[in-house]
């Protein structure tokens, strides 16, 4: 039998996560490989196929807002909502 535990996170909580992870405080890696400043980047994709940051132009050429794409993490000094992280298995 399996139990699932639910690892939830606030959406500004989730990239200041991605944030940290980065080796360099003020450059970020795209989707498309390009690098580019943080102050550029709208969000991030956590996509298998191709993680990494959003700038806007890349957000509008994947539709991830028109989608409503689950992978895709919005840059947000407010966020308030909650969103699932991650799920464990026990």
């Amino acid at each position: 039998m399996l139990n699932y535990t639910l690892v939830y996170s606030t959406e500004e909580t989730l990239y200041v996560d991605y944030e940290r992870r980065q080796r360099s405080p003020h450059r970020r890696r795209c989707i498309d490989g390009s690098i580019t400043g943080c102050s550029k980047c709208v969000g991030y994709c956590n996509c298998s196929d191709h993680p990494g940051y959003l700038t806007d132009r890349l957000r509008r050429e994947h539709h991830c807002l028109h989608k409503g794409c689950w992978y895709y993490v919005p840059k947000s000094k407010n966020a308030g909502g909650l969103v699932l992280t991650s799920a464990v298995y026990s």
